[in-house]
């Protein structure tokens, strides 16, 4: 079966819990995620400020090694189908109005989806000011941004397949948690 991001047959990657239970299909786009050289992340002062989806071409600095190896496992566990609550602190380096915003996307449930209409209701907003926020997320995955959509699709998407990863993500997670 072809993946609708890069029109080739998806690579399986093994998942290493300890009763090996099954492997776990992931798109290619998505799965630098899991790299054993993963290192592109942004730390300041205990916190995680920025997760890339691939390695920025600018070098980064050196990562708290306990922040990297913790942001590591949760990845890990997320694409094994354990979705379990981000265990650092996550810091989003932005206006008053994005902290808001990245304040609602950490209380996304997994396999859920809320539109930016109703996000922008809560913050008395409007969509589109919620939309060019959640766009400007730096913590992707890590803030659920994924799970917000539009009042007639998906909207958009800033990882690399853009929609059809938004789409394999939101996918992913309504599949574990049917499990």
């Amino acid at each position: 079966m072809q993946h609708p991001v890069d029109k080739s047959d998806r690579p399986r990657l093994q998942g290493n819990d300890p009763d090996q239970r099954q492997w776990q299909e992931v798109p290619p786009a998505l799965q630098p995620l899991l790299s054993a050289d993963f290192r592109a992340i942004r730390c300041q002062k205990g916190s995680v400020t920025a997760l890339y989806w691939q390695p920025p071409s600018d070098p980064l600095p050196e990562v708290d090694p306990g922040l990297l190896q913790a942001v590591r496992a949760w990845l890990a566990d997320y694409f094994r189908g354990h979705f379990r609550p981000v265990p650092v602190a996550l810091f989003w380096p932005g206006t008053p109005f994005q902290q808001r915003v990245a304040a609602l996307l950490a209380t996304i449930p997994p396999g859920k989806t809320v539109r930016y209409g109703e996000l922008a209701q809560r913050l008395e907003s409007a969509p589109r000011a919620v939309g060019q926020a959640v766009a400007a997320n730096p913590l992707p995955l890590l803030l659920p941004c994924h799970r917000v959509v539009g009042a007639t699709g998906l909207g958009g998407f800033s990882a690399p397949g853009g929609i059809a990863s938004k789409q394999w993500l939101l996918d992913w997670e309504r599949q574990q948690g049917n499990k």
